[in-house]
């Protein structure tokens, strides 16, 4: 008996320093991460604290976390030959991560769509950031919206070539083939296991597509699905050095507001790792008509009162209505 107690002393003994340096690691992990992160600063507007005596309820709205999702288009370097050129905000999502009802939601806004932005006048939604910035963006969300935005994170688009190379490529499906005429990239119908140039040629694409923006962005709701289908697979935590490179190709790649840590970003992924993929839903901002402004710019006219029913039900954790034109 002594032996064998012998035997799970050290065994005791060898799990507690392997959690112990496990700890330590993902500690280091954050910690890096949390110096190397670019910060938004001024862009979100607190709210009230809520009410701790006994006769406050919470509402699920109270529970989840909305986050704005901006991803801006730089075309240097690499891609300066794809036939475009300039910074733009190709991307505007409010995702809505609901641990308590086991849900994600994700509403998507067309950057063209004609909206009020506040102290400028009526513009193209994604013209917000080229006026005051981040912080001008999140105000015109929420004005447009009336969703109170928890947190902000601003996405270069250069992060997509790296983050699918990383995970070995992810899975999308197409109803038909199609073709980029800007960089002469070819889609096949069905399965296409997307990497690299492009897993990024597949989400800029809009010519060639009968859809054009509208069809661009369900393609990045598809890109985005299949990550985090390939990532819940791949299980990071239990692959160090894994995590290693996809914490630092993070921090490198993105911009937050500075009330969330790194460690938030930890937690709120690891929630989204545990809701099931029936249970991440995507949705594009409903369209009335798509239209050309007084000044002559092609715009997308958003249906005001589907769009408030959307948002409605986004801030409430439930399914988003389509709203596709």
């Amino acid at each position: 008996m002594s032996v064998l107690r012998a035997v799970f002393r050290v065994l005791i003994s060898a799990a507690a320093v392997a959690v112990l340096v496990v700890t330590g690691y993902t500690w280091h992990l954050k910690h890096t991460a949390e110096v190397t992160v670019q910060r938004i600063t001024g862009a979100i507007t607190p709210t009230e604290p809520k009410s701790t005596d006994g006769d406050d309820e919470s509402t699920p709205d109270d529970q989840g976390t909305t986050i704005l999702l901006l991803g801006s288009d730089a075309r240097v370097g690499a891609d300066a030959g794809s036939g475009v050129t300039g910074e733009r905000a190709d991307v505007i999502m409010l995702a809505r991560i609901a641990p308590h009802r086991g849900a994600v939601n994700v509403l998507s806004i067309p950057r063209d769509s004609w909206v009020d932005i506040p102290g400028r006048g009526y513009a193209k939604i994604n013209a917000a950031l080229a006026y005051g910035g981040i912080p001008l963006a999140v105000r015109t969300v929420e004005q447009v919206s009336g969703v109170h935005v928890d947190h902000v994170v601003e996405v270069g688009f250069g992060v997509v070539r790296e983050l699918t190379t990383l995970l070995g490529g992810v899975t999308v499906t197409l109803p038909e083939a199609s073709t980029d005429p800007l960089t002469n990239t070819t889609f096949d119908a069905g399965e296409n296991v997307l990497e690299g140039d492009r897993a990024l040629t597949f989400v800029r694409q809009r010519y060639g597509l009968p859809g054009g923006d509208l069809d661009r962005i369900a393609r990045q709701h598809q890109l985005l699905f299949g990550a985090l289908a390939r990532v819940r697979t791949l299980n990071p935590l239990g692959q160090p050095l894994l995590l290693d490179r996809l914490t630092r190709l993070v921090s490198s790649s993105v911009a937050i507001d500075e009330g969330l840590t790194v460690t938030d970003l930890f937690t709120l992924a690891d929630q989204v790792s545990r809701i099931g993929s029936g249970r991440v839903r995507f949705a594009t901002a409903a369209v009335a008509s798509l239209g050309t402004s007084p000044d002559g710019q092609s715009i997308v006219n958003l249906d005001a009162d589907a769009f408030a029913a959307q948002c409605a039900a986004l801030a409430r954790d439930e399914p988003i209505p389509a709203g596709r034109r």
